[in-house]
C-alpha cells in the first residue's frame, strides 16, 4: 500500500477557450429536458453510503461520481444512469501518480457498463491520448468558472488500499508550514484521508506534507499493513 497523491479542495480548471470547444459541447443538447420534472439521485462518495441501501434505486434516475464504481452495489444489473468524473487531477498526466490513474479508469471500466459519461472538457485531450474512456460514450462539459472559488483548509491525501480508519490520526501528518488540528484526520472515502489545518491555505499554495509512520505506527489497509512514510507536494492548486 502507498500514498498515491495529495490534492486541494481548490483546484482551477485551466482551460484555453478554442474555435472547436462548441461543436463538442453543443452535442449535449440532446440531454437538456429529457427529465424534466422527474427526480434523481446524486450519489456523491462519503462513508455514509456503507450504512445506506442503494438497491433501492435501482431504477431512479442516478449519477455516480468519481470513485462510485468502488461501491459493491455496482454490478451488470445495478449501473448509475449517468456517471461524472470531476476531479481534474484524475486528467494530470504531469503527476507522479498517473499510472495508479490510469489504473483507477482500468478498474471503472471494469465495472460501469452502461451509464452514460460526462468529463470535464479540459480531460479530452489525456482521455483521447491514453485512451482513459471509450470515447463513444464520453460526453464533455465545460466549466465555464473555477470548479472551487474558495480557499480551504482541508487537504485530501489518497492511498492505494482501503483503510482502517481507526488507524488515522493527525499524529502521523505534517503539514510544513502549517497546523492540523481538529476534526482529526480521518477516511472521509475508502483510501482517502482529509487533513484540516488551523488557517488556509494561499490559493497558489502547494505545501509539503509529510507522512510519518514511527508516531503512532503509521495508516493501516484493511488487511493490517501499514503504508510507508513519504513525504508529498501538493499536485495542483490555484
Amino acid at each position: 500500500m502507498s500514498l498515491l497523491f495529495n490534492s486541494f479542495q481548490i483546484v482551477r480548471e485551466y482551460l484555453d477557450i478554442q474555435l472547436n470547444i462548441k461543436p463538442i459541447i453543443s452535442k449535449n443538447i440532446k440531454y437538456k429536458n429529457i427529465h424534466a420534472s422527474k427526480r434523481c439521485f446524486i450519489i456523491g462518495n462519503g462513508s455514509s453510503l456503507k450504512q445506506m441501501d442503494l438497491s433501492i434505486l435501482k431504477n431512479e434516475i442516478t449519477f455516480g461520481m468519481n470513485a462510485f464504481w468502488k461501491h459493491p452495489i455496482i454490478s451488470k444489473s445495478w449501473q448509475p444512469k449517468y456517471y461524472c468524473l470531476a476531479d481534474p487531477l484524475f486528467f494530470d498526466d504531469h503527476s507522479d501518480s498517473f499510472n495508479s490513474i490510469k489504473e483507477f479508469f482500468t478498474g471503472l471500466g471494469e465495472k460501469i457498463y452502461t451509464s452514460i459519461l460526462f468529463v470535464p472538457l479540459s480531460g479530452k485531450d489525456v482521455v483521447e491520448k491514453y485512451k482513459l474512456l471509450p470515447i463513444n460514450k464520453v460526453n464533455f462539459i465545460f466549466f465555464n468558472k473555477a470548479l472551487w472559488t474558495e480557499q480551504t483548509n482541508t487537504v485530501d491525501l489518497t492511498f492505494s488500499e482501503d483503510l482502517n480508519g481507526s488507524t488515522v490520526t493527525n499524529r502521523d501528518f505534517t503539514v510544513i508550514g502549517h497546523t492540523l488540528t481538529l476534526p482529526d484526520a480521518s477516511e472521509i472515502t475508502p483510501g482517502v484521508v482529509r487533513l484540516t489545518i488551523s488557517d488556509t491555505f494561499a490559493i497558489v499554495e502547494t505545501p509539503e506534507i509529510v507522512y510519518n509512520t514511527t508516531v503512532s505506527n503509521g495508516v493501516k489497509d484493511l488487511a493490517g499493513n501499514v503504508a510507508p512514510g513519504k513525504t508529498i507536494v501538493s499536485t495542483s492548486g490555484i
